[in-house]
C-alpha cells in the first residue's frame, strides 16, 4: 500500500511448529523470529545489517577493551501481569539464569567470553570480558540472550507457556501446532510501533 495501515490482524503461516516460547532454549531460527516480538535483547541486527543497540541506548569501553558499560533504554516495561519499568539487575538476573548450569540453556555458550556482568545502577548494565571482544555486540544480540520478566519467571517457573518481556507484542494465547496469538502492547516503549493490533 503506498500508506501505512494501522489496525487489524496480521496472519502469518509458520512453516513448522514453534519447539516453544523460552528464548533460553530457542534453538531453531522460527521460534526467535516469532520470540522477538516479545522479548529483546540488549543489540539487534538492522536493515542494512549493522548491529544497533536495541535494549541498549549507548557502550561506553574502557581504554583497555575489557569492561563495558552498556546504558540502557529508560522507560522499558515488561508486559502484564508483570507490568514494571526494566532495569540493569534485570538483565543481570537473565544472564545469570542463562549461565546457570541447572537451568541447562544450550545459549550458555554465549556467555563463555564474559568473565562477569553487574548493574551499576539502574539503567547501566556493565560486562568485564575474560579477553578482548571486538564482536561483543553480536555475541549479545544472538538469539536467546533476550531480558525477560523475573518477576514472572519467578512465580510461573518458566517462560515456555507465559513469556513476559519488553516488546512490542504480547503473549495471548498459544496452541501447539495450531495457532500463537499476540496483541499490540500499549505501553510499548518505541514510537510508533507497532502498527497492527493483533498477529
Amino acid at each position: 500500500q503506498p500508506e501505512v495501515q494501522e489496525g487489524g490482524t496480521l496472519n502469518v503461516a509458520m512453516n513448522s511448529p514453534l519447539s516453544g516460547l523460552d528464548p533460553a532454549y530457542a534453538g531453531l531460527w522460527l521460534d526467535y523470529s516469532v520470540g522477538s516480538l516479545m522479548h529483546q535483547q540488549l543489540f539487534e541486527v538492522d536493515q542494512e545489517f549493522n548491529m544497533v543497540g536495541l535494549l541498549a541506548e549507548d557502550v561506553e569501553i574502557s581504554d583497555d577493551g575489557m569492561t563495558w558499560d552498556i546504558s540502557l533504554q529508560e522507560g522499558v516495561m515488561f508486559h502484564p501481569p508483570y507490568e514494571r519499568e526494566m532495569v540493569a539487575e534485570d538483565v543481570v538476573y537473565n544472564f545469570d539464569r542463562i549461565g546457570d548450569p541447572d537451568v541447562g540453556s544450550p545459549r550458555a555458550a554465549q556467555l563463555q567470553p564474559l568473565e562477569n556482568w553487574s548493574a551499576v545502577d539502574d539503567y547501566t548494565f556493565r560486562i568485564e570480558l575474560a579477553s578482548e571482544l571486538a564482536s561483543l555486540p553480536a555475541w549479545l544480540g544472538f538469539m536467546g540472550l533476550s531480558v525477560l520478566s523475573p518477576d514472572a519467571l519467578e512465580e510461573e517457573g518458566d517462560a515456555k507457556q507465559l513469556p513476559i518481556g519488553t516488546g512490542p507484542f504480547k503473549f495471548e494465547e498459544w496452541q501447539p501446532r495450531e495457532q500463537l496469538r499476540l496483541s499490540k502492547f500499549d505501553n510499548y516503549w518505541e514510537s510508533d510501533v507497532p502498527l497492527v493490533d493483533e498477529v
